[in-house]
């Protein structure tokens, strides 16, 4: 029986590996991609591109406004999910995009929890944007949907 870090070496290497697949009578080497189905216990990193509109992230009010996305979001987890969480691991605000290194349990929840992660950060950031004006800003926050990487380190043991 593999370890949980022996089975994510090997998820990792499998995505790695050249994939070799015959179009129109050529062979064609494949870009490595993520592998299909995220490992528990193996982080996927996650970014997240902001519009123009918004501003920069490094911004006191945007930092409580993500913090209390991410907070909103582990809550709502907790309370209401047994089996297969999406968990945020790591966070890293930057100016014009977000890097976060989340768990899931497979793709449909990644892309469950990163949608409902979307939505709660959206909110909060478009409210902390309206500070200090007549309007409040409503709109698009995330142009696009987010990009995703398999990490090739595993957890340190005590970050959670």
């Amino acid at each position: 029986m593999l370890t949980r870090a022996e089975r994510c070496a090997k998820a990792v290497a499998a995505a790695s590996a050249p994939c070799r697949a015959q179009a129109e009578g050529q062979a064609r080497w494949l870009t490595a991609q993520a592998p299909t189905t995220p490992r528990r216990g193996c982080p996927v990193h996650v970014v997240l591109r902001v519009v123009p509109e918004v501003g920069s992230l490094r911004k006191r009010l945007m930092y409580r406004a993500l913090r209390e996305a991410t907070i909103t979001l582990a809550l709502r987890e907790l309370a209401f999910k047994t089996e297969g969480a999406f968990r945020i691991v790591h966070i890293s605000i930057q100016r014009t995009h977000i890097h976060l290194l989340v768990e899931a349990q497979n793709r449909t929840v990644l892309s469950n929890g990163m949608q409902r992660f979307q939505i709660s950060a959206a909110k909060h950031i478009n409210r902390a944007v309206s500070v200090g004006k007549p309007e409040r800003r409503r709109g698009t926050v995330f142009p696009d949907r987010f990009t995703r990487r398999s990490s090739r380190r595993r957890r340190r043991r005590g970050m959670r």
